[in-house]
């Protein structure tokens, strides 16, 4: 409904495929965590040696390795149908417009021969 060029298989693979690396960015993105803290002001990356201990950050971060590949695949997933909305909004939008073209065409009494040039 929303006009995609790509089969509902092949749609479903991407799905999965852009999960999995996001999955795996995930991954790069704890082990990270796992040593150093990140910040917005400079330095960005602070190293945790003296900080909490390294259980407690794995077991603080272990989220990242599931909401967020999770997630991707959910808005992936929501995707279609939101685009299939924005253009069935874009109908009703337009439909009045149509409408009085139309009538005005037909009440105005022109052959229909001379659209046809």
């Amino acid at each position: 409904m929303m006009n995609s060029p790509f089969v509902v298989g092949t749609y479903v693979s991407m799905i999965f495929f852009s999960s999995l690396l996001v999955f795996i960015g995930c991954i790069l993105l704890y082990i990270v965590l796992l040593f150093f803290n990140l910040s917005l002001s400079p330095p960005f990356l602070v190293d945790l040696a003296a900080g909490t201990s390294i259980i407690e950050r794995f077991i603080n971060n272990i989220w990242i390795l599931f909401v967020i590949p999770i997630a991707s695949g959910l808005l992936l997933y929501i995707y279609p149908s939101s685009e299939s909305k924005n253009l069935g909004d874009k109908i009703d939008q337009e439909l009045p417009f149509v409408a009085i073209h139309m009538s005005a065409i037909a009440t105005s009494g022109v052959e229909p021969s001379l659209y046809s040039r």
